[in-house]
């Protein structure tokens, strides 16, 4: 395995790479794992999470539930996946705190855009899930295939350089060129030897990626906030 921080420093070791920003990269290597179908790695996970107003957020590393159960007075009780949004609504809406409901308030949960649902208002969930592979600095870890990741750096190499290309052709179209020859080279060899992943699969690995970047941030110009330190979301253990 190789994590994508390494990658990214393997990228800015190039004397012409050192000003291209984390964030870009990132965004470089989802366009490359989308596009080859690079496997997720992936482990398991048992955390426990406190619910507030029917919801709590999920882990960062999250990839897919495993199982849930609602820890109460010491008691673990398993929460069935509901599927029925309208289901989960209603019985929000019709909780009465003066009512004893019985154990039938603490039955189902449901996954919804990153945040985990139960139909209780607070207490102590347990989670277990399928979640990234990460490093000990929070960074996804990807195959080690020498293929893919030299796919990666060269994408960065052809999408720097092009632009360099169109502001200064007679410096740069060389390196552009050769960039995009080396690029298409890569990219069918790991397309080839890695095990093609499911496009669903590789999106949501991909948007793990870009995750990791505060977006509200983030411009597309290069030049914008080029003097400020970059910050990245990742989980210190």
């Amino acid at each position: 395995m190789i994590s994508v921080g390494e990658i990214i420093y393997r990228i800015n070791e190039h004397p012409l790479l050192k000003s291209v920003r984390k964030s870009d990269i990132v965004r470089h290597i989802k366009t490359v794992v989308e596009l080859v179908g690079a496997p997720a790695l992936l482990t398991e996970k048992l955390i426990q999470l406190e619910l507030k107003d029917y919801r709590v957020k999920l882990p960062e590393d999250f990839h897919s539930r495993i199982s849930v159960r609602a820890v109460i007075e010491n008691q673990k009780i398993v929460l069935q996946h509901n599927t029925d949004d309208f289901k989960k609504f209603n019985k929000e809406l019709a909780i009465d705190e003066n009512i004893n409901y019985g154990d039938t308030v603490f039955t189902h949960h449901i996954v919804n855009n990153s945040y985990l649902y139960a139909d209780f208002k607070e207490g102590t969930v347990e989670l277990a899930y399928k979640a990234y592979e990460e490093d000990e600095n929070g960074w996804p870890m990807l195959p080690k295939n020498e293929s893919l990741v030299l796919a990666i750096e060269y994408y960065v190499r052809s999408r720097h350089f092009g632009i360099l290309a169109d502001m200064y052709p007679a410096k740069y179209a060389q390196a552009h060129a050769r960039a995009e020859q080396q690029y298409t080279w890569y990219v069918r060899q790991a397309t080839s030897s890695l095990l093609t992943l499911d496009p669903v699969e590789a999106e949501a690995l991909g948007n793990r990626l870009v995750r990791m970047i505060p977006l509200k941030d983030e411009f597309f110009s290069n030049h914008k906030y080029s003097g400020q330190p970059e910050r990245v979301n990742r989980r210190i253990w």
